[in-house]
């Protein structure tokens, strides 16, 4: 994996000590990764890719498929629920017209 330029932030909240580093001027050279992930959902897949990142620049030989798994039970469990949430819909559509005619 080759490392590539990353595009500017245009918006996005940084926080705890990341941002505090960012924020000061210091002879401290500073490392920030970041990754796109939704702000109310963990984010697996970004973590694994950072990892990834993290690993290549140092050489640490992290292995990231933790995080890869836990990303696809995530996602399934997120399948499983939008699917209920569709048949409820259906079966709440399906009850209502019921009532009209």
């Amino acid at each position: 994996m080759a490392l590539e330029q990353a595009a500017p932030l245009k918006e996005g909240v940084i926080v705890g000590v990341t941002g505090a580093l960012l924020s000061k001027t210091t002879k401290l050279p500073i490392l920030a990764l970041f990754a796109e992930a939704q702000s109310q959902l963990p984010d697996s897949k970004s973590a694994a890719q950072i990892i990834r990142v993290f690993d290549e620049i140092t050489g640490l030989d992290i292995d990231p498929k933790p995080l890869d798994k836990q990303a696809k039970v995530f996602e399934d469990k997120l399948r499983g629920i939008k699917k209920q949430q569709d048949k409820t819909e259906k079966a709440v559509q399906k009850r209502d017209l019921s009532y009209v005619g």
